[in-house]
This record gives C-alpha cells, structure tokens and sequence, in this order.
C-alpha cells in the first residue's frame, strides 16, 4: 500500500535526524529502505530522477541562487544595490550609520530654528 511507504519514510527520517545522522544519510538510508520493503524495483529511482528534474523552469532557481551568492562573495553586490537604491530613492546613502552631509549654513539655519 502507497500509504505504508509515505508513512515508513517519514518515521524513517524523524528516527535517524533525532539519532543525529547526517541529512544526506537519512535520506539516502529512509529511501533505500522503503524501496526494499515495498519492493520498488531499482528502475523506480531514475525514474523518479528523471521525473524531477523534468521541470526545466525550475533549474534557473539555483542558478540564480549561485549566481547571487558569486556576486556576493566577489563583493559585486553591494554597490550594485547601493547605486540602485539611490537611483530609486533619489537619496545618497543616507541613513543611521552614514547621515546626509550638510552644508555650514544649513546646519546653523537648523540649529537655530531648533533652539528656543
């Protein structure tokens, strides 16, 4: 029954995470078993390869996850993000750890109209 199979692979998998195995032993060990139980077949596994990776959309999403991580690391990133946000906002990195800077006057202009 399909039911015993689900239900084999996900105490499978909860027993040897709380024994403190590796995740991809758990995985490997959990599917390994419930195709020896339910008498899979050794053709079920790259059928069931073949089936996921099948959904050609969804390659980009690592790819994009990798190309975003290259960015980060070569340090590409974060004046890439600066320079777009200051595009969009119309403001030049102002913010808690870099204010705006003033002219002379204007901080006097502001000092003054905030004093009494």
């Amino acid at each position: 029954m399909a039911g015993e199979g689900a239900l084999l692979l996900a105490a499978g998998f909860v027993l040897l995470l709380a024994a403190g195995a590796p995740l991809a032993v758990v995985l490997g060990a959990t599917g390994a078993f419930v195709i020896l139980v339910e008498k899979l077949g050794i053709m079920s596994v790259p059928t069931n390869v073949y089936g996921g990776i099948a959904k050609y959309p969804l390659l980009a999403l690592p790819v994009f996850i990798l190309a975003g991580m290259v960015f980060e690391r070569a340090g590409v990133a974060l004046p890439a993000v600066r320079r777009w946000a200051r595009k969009v906002t119309g403001r030049a990195g102002e913010g808690p750890t870099r204010p705006a800077p003033r002219s002379a006057r204007a901080a006097t202009l502001t000092r003054e109209v905030r004093s009494p």
